[in-house]
């Protein structure tokens, strides 16, 4: 049986010895508000400003936007084209108007196949290639984002006659995920940025992204050496920048005709 005033102790032996055999965890550090990470390891001022064509609205459940480990404060730092609206405030009604009152947007779910047979008017999937150009013409494609834990995601699309409504779309196979900062019970689940990362780059080519993903290297670097996963913050040399998928095709016809720019002074 525990001792009770013996726990405090406890509390304080661990930590210790943690710090004595290299451990990088600082329970008392102050994090920055904006990147999330301690703030001597912040990595905003070498965040880019990226400016795209494809217009990003990520839905974000509220229990999820002040947790640190949180993804979206990259593409929000990255992407002045990233608008974020929140579900599940207390006292406020959601608002889809940043994907609904754009006519001029041809928005889909970025959202994988699901067999939940709650969601039974569920419109089409988009293949790559559809996804990539849009319905018609004169209208850009959009992509909407589901942030928050995998139950969270499923019960707001479920609920949202606004997302149930839009057609989506599947990220084709890619790598794993790097932002194991956070436990995923599936391997093929990745954050929110990185696949709000990797859809961006077919619909603008895997060049125009490689800035944001140099940053989300970074801060995911930065992160686990945090979390004592890694023995410096530096990037590992086996990082890439490059947005890969399984099938390099995806990305190649887009690569030689993007016209993106990156802003960023760093």
């Amino acid at each position: 049986m525990a001792v009770p005033w013996a726990l405090p102790w406890l509390k304080v032996s661990l930590l210790s010895t943690h710090r004595e055999m290299g451990g990088q965890r600082r329970f008392q550090a102050t994090r920055c508000q904006r990147c999330g990470l301690h703030e001597t390891l912040c990595a905003c001022e070498s965040a880019p400003r990226v400016e795209l064509g494809t217009p990003i609205v990520v839905v974000q459940h509220n229990k999820d936007c002040r947790k640190p480990t949180n993804t979206v404060r990259i593409l929000t730092a990255c992407l002045p084209n990233c608008a974020v609206t929140r579900y599940a405030v207390r006292g406020a009604e959601f608002d889809p108007a940043p994907f609904t009152s754009a006519g001029e947007v041809d928005w889909c779910l970025l959202f994988p196949r699901t067999d939940d047979a709650q969601v039974t008017d569920a419109p089409r999937q988009l293949g790559v290639d559809e996804f990539r150009r849009g319905s018609c013409r004169d209208r850009r494609r959009g992509i909407v984002v589901v942030d928050g834990t995998w139950a969270q995601a499923r019960r707001m699309r479920r609920r949202l006659d606004a997302l149930r409504s839009l057609p989506t779309f599947q990220l084709p196979p890619g790598p794993v995920t790097r932002w194991t900062v956070r436990s995923q019970s599936d391997p093929g689940r990745m954050s929110t940025a990185e696949a709000t990362i990797r859809a961006l780059a077919i619909c603008e080519g895997a060049t125009a992204l490689r800035p944001v993903q140099r940053y989300f290297n970074l801060v995911s670097a930065r992160m686990m050496f945090m979390k004592s996963a890694l023995s410096t913050p530096e990037v590992p040399a086996e990082w890439s920048d490059d947005v890969i998928f399984e099938e390099s095709l995806i990305l190649e016809e887009r690569d030689t005709s993007s016209g993106t720019t990156d802003t960023s002074s760093g």
